[in-house]
C-alpha cells in the first residue's frame, strides 16, 4: 500500500516500528525484487568456537556467576578465576585490542586439568 501511494511513509514506518528511511528501502526492494528480497538470509556461526566446548562452558558459567554476584565482570577477572578454579590458562585480551590479533589466540589447559596444551 505504501508503494501504491495509499499510505504515507511516516505512518507505515511507525506501524512497523522502523525508521522512514529503512521503510523506504524495504518498499523499494519489495517493488523491484518481490517478497523474497525481504526474507532474512542471515546464517549462523560459520566456524566452530576457538575454544574447546568444556572451556567455553566454563567461560559462560563464570561470566554468569560474575554478573549475578557483582553485576559486572571483566576478561582479566574471568581469566584469573578460571586459572585458579579449573587450571585453564586464558590469554587476557585488552578491550581495545584489534580482533585480528585476538582471533588466533589459543587456550592452554594445564596438564593437571587433563588436557594437553
Amino acid at each position: 500500500m505504501l508503494n501504491n501511494g495509499l499510505l504515507l511513509k511516516r505512518d507505515v514506518a511507525e506501524a512497523i516500528k522502523l525508521t522512514p528511511s529503512h521503510t523506504t528501502t524495504l518498499a523499494r526492494r519489495l517493488r523491484e525484487s518481490g517478497a523474497r528480497s525481504l526474507v532474512d538470509r542471515r546464517q549462523g556461526q560459520k566456524q566452530e568456537y576457538r575454544v574447546p566446548a568444556p572451556v567455553n562452558a566454563e567461560l559462560v558459567q563464570q561470566f554468569a556467576v560474575d554478573i549475578i554476584t557483582s553485576g559486572k565482570t571483566s576478561g582479566s577477572k574471568i581469566s584469573t578465576e578460571l586459572k585458579e578454579r579449573c587450571k585453564y590458562l586464558l590469554p587476557v585480551c585488552s578491550p581495545c585490542a584489534p580482533s585480528a590479533q585476538i582471533k588466533g589466540t589459543r587456550i592452554e589447559i594445564f596438564a593437571s586439568a587433563g588436557g594437553a596444551g
